[in-house]
């Protein structure tokens, strides 16, 4: 191997280099994002939720009708959308809404 074959070499894997640490900048950045937009949205989610729960189904109801309402809530969605939504997470949306009234 004669030396600008070798000088090519080395140029080469400097710019591999390069480009490497700027894709994983990007890639880090893009994921960091991505993150932060899903947060944000689970957040609005689950206040909504627990709005509307507060709202139309547990304010000045009883007790018994309540508890019914979201067993059965929890149980259609569960079916739906898989786990996260039982019942007492369904109470825990209801109490992000209520400590953060203002979102």
């Amino acid at each position: 191997m004669n030396e600008l074959e070798k000088t090519n070499g080395i140029v080469s894997q400097i710019v591999t280099q390069s480009l490497m640490q700027d894709a994983c900048v990007i890639i880090d950045q893009a994921q960091a994002a991505a993150y932060y937009a899903v947060n944000e949205t689970l957040i609005k989610r689950n206040w909504l939720l627990g709005m509307r729960i507060q709202h139309e189904v547990l304010k000045d109801k009883r007790a018994e009708y309540g508890e019914q309402v979201l067993i059965e809530l929890a149980k259609q969605l569960t079916q739906k959308y898989g786990r996260g939504f039982n019942k007492s997470n369904l109470y825990l949306f209801v109490t992000f809404y209520l400590n953060y009234p203002n979102i």
